[in-house]
């Protein structure tokens, strides 16, 4: 396929905006499907709840306050009563039974004035709590709609952004012979469509290439356009999902000659969009494997395993899977190992369930 020098550096620019493209949409697919005001919403119906059950123990104690003053009464009452008695009566008898009545309401007020005051006490405490939730929740409330506002408007600029890359990736094809702008569109539905030759190694696949397709690609004319024999797997579906297992398992050989082993694993540092992406692609396996016996329909494995295998290699050529050599090891090579190993599994029993070898060289 003939192409001018003009039409090569549309090319390979075009594969740089496809790759900027790409992290684009994961990341618009990521805000789509994440809500970052569940935790502040969360904490917000929690406040919530403790002040209504602040309100609640407010009015409890309210009521048995009272319940106390009502008794209070009562008995300052009968002790008014008594007192009036005391000086109205001269019957020793009855004035001794009086005193000795005024003696266990005196006893029975001092009991109830300390309840009360306790009760007070207990209610100030709660009408302080009630205070600091009230004030907590106001909090809360406006950093939640704050969140939700943010997290509206980074969806509405990544949007607005996504619109522009593919507004100029039409651009782009619409200035490539027709023939070309087919064939990219094409490979990139898989993979990087374009690299350059660059020591030895293709810049799409990073793979080194063996003399005989170095020499091959050499004796190519200047404006010719020609494949990669690494990349050209990806013409192939049943190539494509192999060379995923193939490059996970390089990956695996390689670890212990750079010292990464998988001594420990955090999920938090899987936050790049294509480690996100092959996440959640990887955890939809037992449903599609329970689908496929279901409605016996092997062909859905099939297609699960290629998004499966794209989803990889785009996690493969966006993150450094294991550092370059006589790098420090750091803890998110260590999981993004962890990661590599989860995609080889399912490729490897996805392959199998169809009765499909997995290589691990290729």
């Amino acid at each position: 396929m003939k192409l001018t020098e003009a039409d090569r550096g549309q090319l390979i620019e075009l594969a740089k905006l496809e790759m900027e493209l790409r992290k684009v949409i994961n990341h618009f697919k990521k805000l789509s499907e994440t809500d970052p005001a569940e935790i502040a919403n969360k904490e917000f119906l929690e406040v919530s709840e403790r002040l209504s059950a602040s309100r609640a123990e407010q009015e409890d104690m309210e009521l048995e306050n009272k319940r106390v003053n009502e008794d209070l009464e009562l008995v300052e009452a009968r002790i008014l009563r008594d007192q009036k008695l005391i000086q109205e009566s001269s019957n020793s008898s009855e004035l001794s039974g009086l005193q000795h009545e005024m003696e266990t309401l005196s006893k029975r007020k001092g009991e109830l004035e300390t309840e009360l005051l306790e009760k007070m006490e207990q209610q100030e405490s709660v009408a302080a709590v009630i205070g600091q939730l009230t004030a907590q929740k106001q909090s809360l409330r406006e950093n939640l709609e704050h969140v939700e506002k943010l997290h509206t408007q980074e969806l509405t600029s990544t949007k607005a952004e996504l619109a522009e890359l593919e507004k100029t990736r039409e651009q782009f094809l619409s200035t490539l012979p027709e023939s070309v702008s087919e064939e990219y569109q094409r490979k990139a539905k898989r993979g990087v469509p374009v690299g350059i030759l660059e020591s030895g190694a293709c810049s799409a696949c990073h793979l080194n290439l063996n003399a005989t397709d170095l020499a091959s690609i050499r004796a190519t004319a200047i404006d010719d356009l020609t494949n990669c024999p690494e990349c050209r797997t990806n013409d192939n579906p049943v190539f494509y999902v192999q060379y995923a297992h193939a490059r996970t398992k390089q990956v695996d050989r390689n670890a212990p000659t750079l010292d990464v082993d998988r001594s420990e694993f955090d999920p938090a540092l899987l936050s790049e969009p294509s480690e996100s992406e092959l996440l959640a692609k990887l955890a939809e396996f037992p449903r599609v494997v329970t689908q496929a016996a279901e409605f016996r329909e092997p062909h859905r494995v099939a297609r699960y395993l290629e998004e499966v295998a794209g989803s990889y290699h785009r996690f493969y050529d966006s993150c450094r899977i294991l550092p370059l050599p006589a790098r420090e090891v750091e803890t998110v090579h260590r999981t993004r190992l962890w990661l590599n190993d989860a995609a080889g599994v399912v490729l490897a029993n996805g392959l199998g369930l169809l009765g499909v070898s997995a290589p691990e060289r290729m």
